[in-house]
């Protein structure tokens, strides 16, 4: 209870107006006992004189589908933030990356460093250190099966929106059940299929700085066996110098209903994604010209290229009326080509070349998923297993303008990665649900670097392990609407690029971090009281005290260059809202319909010898996404303004280094129809120059180079139609 009281601290009113918006949602929505024909049942097959099951709760942005039913059940006994992501609506605002696709998902800080695929992902203030990178802290899931490497990095690759039917998002401690205990939670992507969606379509979209993205799907159902085959490509020029992408991919997926108790699925995909990368500012820079590319980055022709291919096989198994088996394997190859690091003098002409770095990967994953449900009078029991092993070797080379110099170091990094969740979901009264149970966690990384020149190797080994215990309570105000609160245990071990990156340089191996979150909210759907208004929302207070945190720190040898280190003692803590709503005016087929993601966060040391209690770099103070559109019903027109509000953050540690906050106007216009959609949106209305992302550095003075500016006055224009 002491660490609820906690959370209210940083928000004195948060309690009151947790328990007045209980309040008045149940007057709003006349709370009152689910009758038996009103309440939806839970599946459980209960005996006479059982206690009945409490009414079910609808996911934000949601669209259901017959073969994804179990999967919505699980995410509404959750006691805590999960959002569902329609992936239809994606296909009518300009959506290339996963920054786009979650833009209303409070929470999540998905930002490009150059409008490309490149990005840096953080939920719950994961994954805030120099090293961002590798994109740790969050879990990514494909399916329910691993795209995340066994060590728990995404540096290689992140999940085309495009292909999703819906994106499941559990914010923090709420990914337990998928096998995560990362800090920032887990992401899945439900993959297109020819039963979830249309099979055949086409998209097409065009835009400023030579953007076009096009995607072409084939496909069909014959009783039981289904099919879809998709062909994507996008190009885009940049919006700085030095910052194209041109990305190609071919994706399918086959179903087989074996029985009616037995369903399988194979999917298989290539990638081949080519990015340049433009680097950091200078503020002076920033302000000169922010289109500008980081001369070092351009002189060094600094990129990523990832080719990939994965295979996987899905199958679900429904054993009887009671209990089911989802089981499922993948495996991924990526190959990573990279030159990332230069040092000039630019004193000379021409430059005097100091260092550079070229990395050369080659990486491999297994994993490996089991999920057996079972309903038992009035409990849900979820018995999963997750497993994967990851292979990365290669070299890390002397970057030659983009090309392979001499080969300085060799790279063999192994993980593995094992997770047990055992989970009662206890319907213990009418309207009461005990959520409980716990995660296991065996990992284990051995990463080895040799160094050519010398022979010498430098390893570090180590195995990590935790059991990750939660407790949860949901209360149904009505059949679609909900209190809950939630007490977690958060567990993440270092990845092997955090390992390879200890600023000890020797054989020690950083600690886990670990903490303890606490999540208190509410979210559901109803009538407003206005004529025939309904709205939708989701609100969540939590509060992380976080132990060992691995955060940058200087690299003693190379000032200004970072590292990774263990932080003693952090908090993160903050206020996630989702609301929408629609207006009907007089009764008439013309609709107002707002939609507001606001997401208040406070991350920061708590008592550290260097740092005190400044706030933790990167992560801005505030993050607001909505919109305001006009609907006609008849005609499926709609348009309307769109809004960001971002507040300021720090680019470094010592919390010397301020970027401000920034604003942005947009509008969006479109029509929908049954068998097409068209839109056309402008963004950034009065070509404000912002920054996106910013480079963490521990001090940084006012020369520092670590502003990445954000996208000028664009206009892009798509439409999906369906043959």
């Amino acid at each position: 209870m002491s660490k609820f009281v906690s959370v209210l601290r940083f928000a004195p009113w948060a309690g009151r107006a947790w328990w007045w918006l209980g309040s008045a949602v149940a007057l709003a929505l006349g709370v009152a006992e689910p009758s038996s024909a009103q309440a939806v049942s839970v599946g459980t097959s209960s005996a006479a004189g059982s206690q009945p099951t409490p009414a079910q709760l609808a996911p934000i942005e949601v669209s259901a589908t017959p073969d994804d039913a179990d999967v919505r059940l699980e995410q509404r006994l959750t006691p805590g933030a999960v959002h569902v992501v329609d992936g239809d609506s994606l296909f009518q605002r300009p959506v290339s990356n996963l920054s786009g696709a979650l833009r209303y998902v409070p929470g999540v800080m998905a930002e490009s460093n150059t409008g490309g695929d490149d990005q840096v992902l953080s939920i719950r203030g994961s994954n805030l250190s120099a090293l961002s990178y590798d994109n740790g802290g969050v879990a990514l899931f494909q399916d329910g099966l691993p795209v995340s490497a066994a060590d728990g990095n995404n540096h290689n690759r992140l999940i085309d929106p495009l292909g999703a039917s819906e994106f499941i998002v559990a914010n923090g401690a709420n990914a337990l059940t998928y096998g995560a205990s990362e800090l920032g939670g887990a992401i899945d992507a439900i993959s297109r299929t020819a039963r979830n969606s249309d099979p055949t379509q086409i998209y097409l979209s065009a835009g400023g700085h030579g953007l076009f993205n096009g995607q072409l799907s084939v496909g069909g159902v014959a009783d039981s066996l289904d099919g879809l085959l998709t062909l994507e490509n996008k190009h885009f020029d940049g919006y700085r110098q030095h910052s194209g992408l041109e990305r190609t991919g071919v994706s399918g997926n086959v179903g087989l209903r074996v029985s009616d108790r037995l369903r399988l699925r194979l999917f298989a995909s290539h990638v081949d994604s080519r990015q340049k990368l433009a680097g950091a500012l200078t503020r002076s820079e920033f302000e000169q010209d922010p289109r500008q590319a980081d001369p070092s980055a351009a002189l060094g022709d600094h990129a990523v290229d990832v080719k990939t291919d994965r295979v996987a096989l899905k199958g679900d198994w429904d054993i009887d009326a009671r209990s089911r088996l989802e089981f499922g394997l993948s495996y991924e190859v990526q190959h990573l080509y990279h030159p990332i690091v230069d040092v000039f003098n630019f004193a000379t002409t021409p430059p005097a070349h100091y260092f550079s770095l070229l990395v050369d990967t080659r990486q491999q994953t297994v994993g490996g998923m089991l999920r057996y449900h079972l309903r038992a009078d009035n409990h849900e029991l979820l018995a999963g297993l997750s497993l994967a092993q990851t292979s990365n070797k290669g070299g890390n080379y002397a970057n030659d303008g983009g090309q392979r110099g001499t080969r300085m170091t060799a790279i063999d990094q192994q993980s593995d990665n094992a997770t047990l969740t055992l989970m009662d979901r206890w319907h213990i009264a009418p309207r009461w649900t005990l959520v409980y149970g716990a995660q296991g966690v065996a990992t284990s990384r051995d990463s080895r670097s040799t160094t050519l020149s010398s022979g010498d190797q430098r390893r570090q080994d180590a195995t990590y392990s935790a059991v990750n215990p939660r407790l949860g309570l949901i209360y149904a105000l009505n059949r679609d609407s909900a209190l809950f609160a939630n007490v977690s245990r958060v567990y993440q071990a270092p990845n092997n690029y955090d390992l390879d990156n200890d600023v000890r340089q020797d054989d020690a191996v950083l600690r886990a971090m670990h903490g303890v979150s606490y999540e208190i909210g509410t979210r559901g759907q109803g009538a407003l009281p206005f004529a025939a208004a309904t709205g939708r929302w989701s609100l969540s207070l939590y509060h992380a005290d976080i132990r060992n945190e691995i955060l940058s720190v200087d690299n003693p040898a190379k000032p200004g260059s970072m590292l990774a280190t263990n932080y003693g003692k952090t908090v993160h803590e903050g206020i996630e809202a989702l609301g929408s709503a629609s207006f009907p005016l007089a009764g008439t087929p013309h609709r107002i319909e707002p939609l507001v993601s606001a997401t208040y966060q406070r991350f920061r040391f708590k008592d550290d010898p260097a740092f005190g209690n400044n706030r933790l770099p990167s992560a801005p103070s505030y993050i607001v996404h909505g919109e305001v559109m006009y609907r006609h019903q008849t005609t499926g027109f709609y348009a309307g303004p769109t809004f960001d509000l971002v507040g300021s953050r720090y680019a470094d540690m010592a919390n010397t280094y301020r970027v401000g906050a920034y604003q942005l106007l947009g509008l969006r216009a479109g029509v929908e129809r049954d068998r097409w959609d068209l839109y056309a949106e402008l963004s950034n209305l009065t070509d404000k120059k912002y920054v996106s992302a910013v480079t963490v550095l521990t001090q940084a003075d006012a020369d520092a180079r670590v502003l990445n500016p954000g996208a000028p006055r664009s206009i892009f224009v798509g439409g999906r139609f369906r043959y």
